[in-house]
Protein backbone atom coordinates (compact mmCIF):
# COMPACT_ATOMS: atom_id res chain seq x y z
CA UNK A 1 0.00 0.00 0.00
CA UNK A 2 1.24 3.09 -0.47
CA UNK A 3 2.77 5.66 2.01
CA UNK A 4 -0.30 7.89 4.02
CA UNK A 5 0.62 11.17 4.07
CA UNK A 6 -2.71 13.54 4.21
CA UNK A 7 -6.36 13.40 4.69
CA UNK A 8 -6.59 12.41 1.17
CA UNK A 9 -4.53 9.16 1.53
CA UNK A 10 -6.45 8.25 4.42
CA UNK A 11 -9.54 8.49 2.75
CA UNK A 12 -8.80 5.42 0.30
CA UNK A 13 -7.80 3.29 3.46
CA UNK A 14 -10.02 0.25 4.06
CA UNK A 15 -10.58 0.46 8.19
CA UNK A 16 -11.94 -2.26 10.72
CA UNK A 17 -13.15 -1.38 13.63
CA UNK A 18 -12.74 -4.37 16.06
CA UNK A 19 -15.09 -3.45 19.06
CA UNK A 20 -17.56 -5.76 21.45
CA UNK A 21 -19.79 -2.69 22.53
CA UNK A 22 -22.38 -1.65 20.29
CA UNK A 23 -22.40 1.98 21.05
CA UNK A 24 -18.70 2.38 20.77
CA UNK A 25 -18.35 0.37 17.62
CA UNK A 26 -21.44 2.28 15.81
CA UNK A 27 -19.82 5.32 17.11
CA UNK A 28 -16.21 4.71 15.65
CA UNK A 29 -17.51 3.55 11.81
CA UNK A 30 -19.52 7.18 11.82
CA UNK A 31 -16.95 9.17 12.90
CA UNK A 32 -14.17 7.74 10.61
CA UNK A 33 -16.93 7.80 7.67
CA UNK A 34 -17.54 11.40 8.71
CA UNK A 35 -13.73 12.14 8.43
CA UNK A 36 -13.89 10.92 4.91
CA UNK A 37 -12.31 7.13 5.06
CA UNK A 38 -14.77 5.44 2.75
CA UNK A 39 -14.21 2.07 3.60
CA UNK A 40 -14.93 1.17 7.12
CA UNK A 41 -16.62 -2.15 8.36
CA UNK A 42 -16.51 -3.41 12.18
CA UNK A 43 -16.36 -6.34 13.90
CA UNK A 44 -17.84 -7.47 17.77
CA UNK A 45 -15.81 -10.46 18.46
CA UNK A 46 -12.61 -12.78 16.70
CA UNK A 47 -14.82 -14.75 14.64
CA UNK A 48 -16.27 -11.88 13.11
CA UNK A 49 -12.31 -10.02 13.08
CA UNK A 50 -10.92 -12.53 11.64
CA UNK A 51 -13.44 -13.32 9.03
CA UNK A 52 -13.91 -9.46 8.14
CA UNK A 53 -10.29 -9.92 7.58
CA UNK A 54 -10.34 -12.63 4.85
CA UNK A 55 -13.54 -10.64 2.86
CA UNK A 56 -12.85 -7.05 3.41
CA UNK A 57 -8.86 -6.83 3.30
CA UNK A 58 -8.45 -3.71 5.51
CA UNK A 59 -5.84 -1.95 5.31
CA UNK A 60 -5.90 -0.64 9.26
CA UNK A 61 -7.55 -2.22 12.24
CA UNK A 62 -8.83 -0.35 15.72
CA UNK A 63 -9.28 -3.22 18.09
CA UNK A 64 -9.90 -2.96 21.42
CA UNK A 65 -8.11 -5.09 23.96
CA UNK A 66 -11.53 -6.60 26.18
CA UNK A 67 -13.52 -8.15 23.81
CA UNK A 68 -15.73 -10.14 26.33
CA UNK A 69 -15.52 -13.87 26.42
CA UNK A 70 -13.20 -15.56 23.97
CA UNK A 71 -9.75 -14.12 21.83
CA UNK A 72 -8.72 -10.66 23.44
CA UNK A 73 -7.51 -8.19 21.02
CA UNK A 74 -3.95 -8.69 20.74
CA UNK A 75 -4.04 -12.08 19.80
CA UNK A 76 -7.07 -11.02 17.26
CA UNK A 77 -4.61 -8.34 15.86
CA UNK A 78 -1.62 -10.32 15.82
CA UNK A 79 -3.39 -13.21 13.69
CA UNK A 80 -4.83 -10.30 10.85
CA UNK A 81 -1.26 -9.48 10.78
CA UNK A 82 -0.19 -12.62 10.05
CA UNK A 83 -2.41 -12.78 7.36
CA UNK A 84 -1.21 -9.49 6.31
CA UNK A 85 2.17 -8.11 7.47
CA UNK A 86 1.63 -4.71 6.09
CA UNK A 87 -1.92 -4.36 7.92
CA UNK A 88 -1.88 -1.70 10.11
CA UNK A 89 -2.64 -1.74 13.62
CA UNK A 90 -4.23 0.70 16.35
CA UNK A 91 -5.35 -0.67 19.80
CA UNK A 92 -8.08 1.95 21.35
CA UNK A 93 -8.68 0.49 24.62
CA UNK A 94 -10.02 1.60 27.97
CA UNK A 95 -6.81 0.21 29.59
CA UNK A 96 -4.13 1.67 30.65
CA UNK A 97 -1.19 -0.64 30.48
CA UNK A 98 -2.51 -4.30 28.21
CA UNK A 99 -1.53 -6.65 30.92
CA UNK A 100 -4.34 -5.11 33.46
CA UNK A 101 -6.39 -7.49 30.86
CA UNK A 102 -3.89 -10.53 31.99
CA UNK A 103 -0.16 -10.26 33.31
CA UNK A 104 1.70 -12.02 30.88
CA UNK A 105 0.04 -10.87 27.65
CA UNK A 106 1.35 -11.22 24.67
CA UNK A 107 3.16 -8.50 23.43
CA UNK A 108 1.29 -5.90 21.36
CA UNK A 109 2.46 -6.33 17.43
CA UNK A 110 5.60 -4.52 16.21
CA UNK A 111 4.90 -0.72 14.99
CA UNK A 112 1.03 -0.61 16.33
CA UNK A 113 -0.03 2.46 18.39
CA UNK A 114 -1.82 2.22 21.34
CA UNK A 115 -4.17 4.80 22.18
CA UNK A 116 -6.39 5.43 25.31
CA UNK A 117 -10.09 5.67 25.04
CA UNK A 118 -10.13 8.43 27.57
CA UNK A 119 -7.50 10.44 25.93
CA UNK A 120 -9.13 10.28 22.74
CA UNK A 121 -10.39 13.87 22.79
CA UNK A 122 -11.05 15.00 19.41
CA UNK A 123 -11.97 12.72 15.88
CA UNK A 124 -8.73 14.24 14.32
CA UNK A 125 -6.64 11.80 16.88
CA UNK A 126 -7.76 8.86 14.67
CA UNK A 127 -7.14 10.87 11.44
CA UNK A 128 -3.34 11.05 13.28
CA UNK A 129 -2.88 8.18 13.98
CA UNK A 130 -3.71 6.36 10.77
CA UNK A 131 -1.30 8.66 9.23
CA UNK A 132 0.87 7.95 11.93
CA UNK A 133 0.87 4.41 10.61
CA UNK A 134 1.66 4.83 7.34
CA UNK A 135 4.40 7.17 7.12
CA UNK A 136 7.32 6.45 5.55
CA UNK A 137 9.21 6.98 8.63
CA UNK A 138 7.11 5.70 10.92
CA UNK A 139 8.42 3.59 14.02
CA UNK A 140 5.74 3.46 16.65
CA UNK A 141 6.27 1.79 19.64
CA UNK A 142 2.93 1.03 21.29
CA UNK A 143 4.40 -1.43 23.64
CA UNK A 144 6.55 1.48 25.70
CA UNK A 145 3.47 3.56 25.30
CA UNK A 146 1.31 1.41 26.60
CA UNK A 147 3.19 0.24 30.11
CA UNK A 148 2.22 1.78 33.54
CA UNK A 149 5.74 1.44 35.78
CA UNK A 150 4.65 -1.93 37.37
CA UNK A 151 5.97 -5.45 37.03
CA UNK A 152 3.87 -8.51 35.70
CA UNK A 153 3.87 -9.96 39.05
CA UNK A 154 2.54 -6.13 40.78
CA UNK A 155 -0.48 -6.22 38.32
CA UNK A 156 -1.24 -9.67 39.44
CA UNK A 157 -0.95 -8.79 43.19
CA UNK A 158 -3.15 -5.46 42.42
CA UNK A 159 -5.55 -7.67 40.57
CA UNK A 160 -6.18 -10.40 43.26
CA UNK A 161 -6.51 -7.85 45.38
CA UNK A 162 -9.32 -5.70 43.75
CA UNK A 163 -10.84 -9.21 43.36
CA UNK A 164 -11.29 -8.95 46.95
CA UNK A 165 -9.47 -11.98 47.76
CA UNK A 166 -7.80 -12.00 51.32
CA UNK A 167 -4.12 -12.13 51.88
CA UNK A 168 -4.16 -16.00 52.67
CA UNK A 169 -6.06 -16.90 49.53
CA UNK A 170 -3.27 -14.35 47.44
CA UNK A 171 -0.60 -16.41 49.07
CA UNK A 172 -2.41 -20.08 48.04
CA UNK A 173 -3.04 -18.60 44.36
CA UNK A 174 0.56 -17.38 44.41
CA UNK A 175 1.67 -20.34 46.01
CA UNK A 176 3.71 -18.38 48.66
CA UNK A 177 3.23 -17.52 52.39
CA UNK A 178 0.86 -14.77 54.11
CA UNK A 179 3.34 -13.04 55.22
CA UNK A 180 5.29 -12.99 51.91
CA UNK A 181 1.86 -11.38 50.88
CA UNK A 182 1.72 -8.88 53.35
CA UNK A 183 5.01 -7.28 51.99
CA UNK A 184 4.53 -7.86 48.28
CA UNK A 185 1.15 -6.19 48.86
CA UNK A 186 3.05 -3.26 51.51
CA UNK A 187 5.60 -2.87 48.72
CA UNK A 188 3.05 -2.51 46.09
CA UNK A 189 1.45 0.26 47.91
CA UNK A 190 4.82 2.26 48.37
CA UNK A 191 5.09 2.06 44.45
CA UNK A 192 1.80 3.51 44.08
CA UNK A 193 2.33 5.72 47.06
CA UNK A 194 -1.17 4.39 48.06
CA UNK A 195 -1.55 4.80 52.42
CA UNK A 196 -4.91 4.02 54.64
CA UNK A 197 -6.61 6.96 55.51
CA UNK A 198 -9.25 7.88 57.75
CA UNK A 199 -11.56 7.69 54.76
CA UNK A 200 -10.50 4.33 52.88
CA UNK A 201 -8.28 1.52 54.26
CA UNK A 202 -4.72 0.40 51.93
CA UNK A 203 -6.72 -2.27 49.92
CA UNK A 204 -9.68 -0.18 49.16
CA UNK A 205 -7.57 2.33 47.80
CA UNK A 206 -5.86 -0.13 45.76
CA UNK A 207 -8.69 -1.36 44.57
CA UNK A 208 -9.97 1.81 43.28
CA UNK A 209 -6.50 2.61 41.90
CA UNK A 210 -6.73 -0.55 39.45
CA UNK A 211 -10.45 -0.25 38.46
CA UNK A 212 -9.37 3.37 37.51
CA UNK A 213 -6.16 2.03 35.25
CA UNK A 214 -8.61 -0.44 34.27
CA UNK A 215 -11.16 2.60 33.02
CA UNK A 216 -13.88 1.29 34.88
CA UNK A 217 -14.00 4.01 37.11
CA UNK A 218 -12.85 8.09 36.07
CA UNK A 219 -9.71 9.34 37.57
CA UNK A 220 -9.32 11.26 40.31
CA UNK A 221 -7.42 14.28 40.47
Amino acid sequence: MAVVKNNADVAALRVLIIEDEAMIRITLVETLRHLGIKFVASASDAFSALKAGQEFKPDAIFCDIDLGTGPHGIDIAHALRSANPKLGVIFLSTLADPRLKNAGVRGLPSNSIYLKKGDVNRSSMLLDALISLFSSSSENNAEANSRIKLTEIQIEILQLVASGLSNAEIAKIRGITVKSTENAIARLAKVLKVKDNADANQRVLLTRYYFELSGKIPKVS
